[in-house]
């Protein structure tokens, strides 16, 4: 079905029930609306909240939130019916919307051009929030991965107040994550208008990956204000800049909304329409994967509790499928962390010898780019699981399978000592 309007209505929100609600429509009346429930059980919301501010914040989210419902049937023209837009915010919303959707295009065979137009059409503009903070608090957002794990490490060490920040749904997994750092997550809960998706996808056929992360910034932003944090945290790295293919007349990144373009537009859009007072960073953003993974695995009491696998956002009842161990994402983790963690410590953490599973030989490839494919997934470089198979096989020179012997036919002409000095060139330079 082919729409040529998406329209984002006024946000609304009921402030006895801190429930904030959307609503967005395609230009045949389809009409779609989610929920953000903004009040967290046990933290209370800042007694100087201004109304203005809150509003004004609702509008940018209302902006950020409609993707889930507007890539059903993406229309060449997008309709604000609630604020006009300043010259230099249609121009960030475009990029936004291009290299956000990037994958989605890919994967459908659309054009990145499709969307043409922004238009505000309410006579006045978005207020300019006069955000302030008068102290020094950490809202950080996390998954379940090891990643988070480093940076709550991070702050610890840094001895500063902070406080994990998890969006979506109450996950098992989250509550595990938050009890192993002995901390009360603020938890913001939404609730997607499922049945009009699962409606509009018998009779549409446009689906695709949605990153997150853009989504839980907007969010973050103003759950910072609401409960009074000056700092927003995030543990995106610096292997999240790289992309996984081309496709048209861009590179398409799966992570995109992890990386370094993201979070400089982000932090500038932020600056000049929301809050200058306002931190918005990540804490490992020079840092590889593999850096990463070396400095989480120093502290081996968070091994058992860690998950990236991104099939955990469907686990709700138990604590025993952190993993799927058959996933890209699964392969590449399991790849930058066994060098530093030893088989008595795979088999406690109920993890599966990845390298000895058939199954996974040719995602190990693709992730090594012996065929030169990048999965879309998150998940570092060729570089850093070609160096982490490298160090694995040093440190354990009689384990042999299917995959690590692919690997070492690869690199056999080379002596070792030069393979690991062009891979400390490549990722260190």
């Amino acid at each position: 079905m082919n729409n040529t309007t998406f329209s984002i209505h006024a946000p609304t929100y009921d402030s006895l029930t801190w429930q904030a609600s959307f609503k967005f429509s395609f230009s045949d009346d389809a009409v779609f609306e989610e929920t953000i429930f903004l009040q967290a059980d046990g933290f209370d919301i800042r007694e100087n909240m201004d109304e203005d501010i809150l509003y004004a914040l609702l509008q940018h989210l209302s902006i950020a939130v409609w993707v889930s419902y507007y890539k059903t049937s993406p229309a060449n023209k997008i309709i604000i019916d609630h604020c006009k837009l300043h010259a230099d915010q249609i121009s960030f919303w475009k990029l936004f919307y291009t290299k956000w959707l990037g994958e989605f295009y890919y994967t459908n065979w659309l054009d990145p051009d499709i969307l043409q137009e922004i238009i505000g059409t309410w006579e006045e503009y978005v207020k300019t929030c006069d955000m302030v903070f008068d102290n020094d608090r950490h809202l950080l957002p996390f998954g379940w991965g090891k990643d988070s794990f480093v940076t709550a490490s991070l702050l610890q060490e840094e001895s500063k107040d902070f406080t994990p920040f998890c969006f979506w749904k109450d996950y098992l997994i989250h509550k595990l994550w938050a009890d192993a750092l002995q901390k009360d997550r603020l938890l913001i809960k939404r609730s997607l208008d499922i049945n009009k998706l699962k409606k509009t996808a018998e009779e549409w056929w446009y689906n695709g990956h949605v990153p997150i992360t853009w989504i839980i910034s907007f969010v973050s932003v103003m759950i910072a204000y609401l409960y009074n944090y000056s700092h927003i945290d995030f543990s995106n790295e610096k292997s999240a800049n790289f992309g996984n293919t081309e496709y048209k007349w861009f590179t398409i990144n799966h992570q995109w909304s992890k990386s370094l373009e993201f979070e400089d537009l982000f932090k500038q859009f932020v600056q000049q329409h929301i809050s200058s007072s306002l931190v918005y960073a990540s804490r490992l953003r020079w840092f590889y994967e593999i850096a990463i993974a070396k400095k989480f695995c120093e502290s081996k009491k968070y091994l058992n509790t860690f998950s990236s696998c991104n099939k955990n956002f469907k686990i709700t009842e138990s604590c025993d499928d952190k993993r799927c161990n058959d996933c890209p994402k699964c392969a590449f983790v399991y790849t930058i962390l066994r060098p530093y963690i030893d088989t008595d410590i795979v088999d406690s953490i109920r993890w599966e010898e990845l390298y000895e599973k058939d199954s996974l030989l040719s995602t190990f490839e693709e992730l090594r780019w012996i065929h030169w494919i990048k999965p879309l997934e998150c998940v570092g470089t060729a570089h850093e699981c070609q160096r982490s198979s490298f160090e694995f096989l040093k440190r354990n020179p009689k384990f042999s399978s299917k995959s690590t012997d692919v690997f070492i036919d690869k690199i056999r002409e080379s002596q070792w000592s030069k393979y690991r000095e062009d891979l400390e060139l490549k990722l260190f330079s």
